[in-house]
């Protein structure tokens, strides 16, 4: 069953209009330090033919994760980034890429890379989860989390359930005049999904200057598989990294479309976002969208 996006979804839409050249000035004019220790860690999985894969690129001891990004190497558009969650243990901080195999499967080898965004601790530092409503089989589902008199540092988000049938069309910070806020929705595959599922999203918040701003890259639309990378603004970097599939105008994102990449550069200057057509494929003109929360 397929229903229009909820009030998040137009929320989302909101918040990321208030992105523009102002916030980066803002941004560049404060010289304070926004995250203090801020450095990449990466893991990778091995090469195989594995349906489901789970890496966790931990952060150094003592650091507390903000976000981080995951890459699909191989899979040709039929296996799907599920999981991309920042998490915190009595141990460490780590941050938590998974992906699936479609429905249909795929035959050849492919693996999967994990990036975390990790910082020295920050005051009143806080992961958030909001999940989209109870299981369902509704799509498209999407939800927000906000950050209530913090500002948001970092975020992530999860799709449960849905074996590797449910597709990322968005992952995202943005704020309006009251608070930061981060966002995820998601879609069934051009088959659908009989059973029930659900998509989280995760915001972290910390009592730290409020001097980070979104900031993207969307490439030109066409029907090739595509990826863009967005550059945060001089004198900053990145802290976390997100994803869209822009509508094209009216209609709805085209259930074919896989975001297989959300890679964080090693300087911490970019992020790139790649997706691709998965087995179905789309005659249908679509782009892609790099973001990055940057900051000093």
């Amino acid at each position: 069953m397929r229903k229009s996006l909820s009030r998040f979804g137009r929320l989302m839409a909101c918040g990321a209009s208030l992105i523009g050249l102002a916030a980066v000035q803002a941004l560049l004019a404060s010289g304070a330090e926004a995250v203090p220790g801020l450095q990449r860690t990466a893991r990778t999985s091995v090469s195989d033919s594995s349906t489901f894969k789970t890496v966790a690129a931990r952060c150094p001891v003592g650091k507390r994760v903000l976000g981080g990004g995951g890459t699909i190497t191989g899979g040709r558009g039929q296996v799907v980034l599920q999981q991309l969650q920042p998490v915190q243990t009595a141990t460490d901080d780590r941050f938590v890429v998974g992906a699936r195999e479609d429905g249909t499967g795929y035959a050849g080898n492919w693996q999967l890379t994990a990036h975390a965004l990790c910082a020295n601790p920050l005051p009143g530092y806080n992961i958030l989860p909001s999940g989209s409503a109870s299981p369902s089989s509704n799509s498209p589902q999407n939800t927000l989390s906000f950050c209530l008199g913090q500002p948001l540092v970092g975020f992530g988000g999860s799709i449960n359930g849905a074996a590797g049938q449910v597709h990322l069309t968005n992952l995202a910070s943005g704020s309006t005049s009251t608070f930061d806020f981060a966002t995820i929705a998601a879609q069934e595959d051009a088959n659908g999904f009989g059973g029930a599922w659900i998509v989280f999203v995760y915001a972290v918040c910390a009592n730290t200057p409020a001097n980070l701003t979104t900031v993207s890259a969307t490439t030109p639309a066409s029907s090739a598989n595509k990826a863009a990378t967005v550059t945060c603004p001089a004198g900053t970097r990145v802290h976390s990294a997100g994803a869209q599939l822009p509508p094209a105008g009216s209609s709805p994102v085209d259930p074919s479309l896989v975001i297989d990449q959300i890679a964080i550069g090693p300087q911490l200057r970019s992020v790139t976002v790649r997706a691709v057509e998965d087995e179905s494929g789309t005659a249908t003109n679509w782009s892609v969208r790099a973001l990055a929360l940057c900051g000093p």
